[in-house]
């Protein structure tokens, strides 16, 4: 869901509860809007980055930061790079 793109959306309210052992990602558009000549890099492939990190028993933010500009092939992103990850 995409939370203050738009400053006149009306979003719905929705709540889901964490089971012990789940995670929920906040991040901002930059963090999926990769920029490269060899890759066409969608949403869905941020997506599959995030499963890849949490399938890793240590998988972590810095995990994905440093894949993200790897597939970059760059040490700094073009957009902001913000990314909140809460656990249970």
């Amino acid at each position: 869901m995409m939370i203050g793109a738009f400053q006149d959306y009306c979003y719905e309210n929705a709540y889901y509860q964490l089971s012990k052992g789940e995670s929920i990602f906040l991040f901002s558009d930059g963090c999926f809007e990769v920029e490269t000549e060899e890759v066409n890099f969608e949403f869905n492939d941020f997506v599959e980055i995030l499963h890849s990190a949490e399938q890793e028993k240590n998988g972590s933010l810095q995990k994905i930061h440093s894949t993200l500009l790897s597939i970059m092939n760059s040490d700094k992103f073009v957009d902001d790079f913000s990314i909140l990850k809460l656990s249970l």
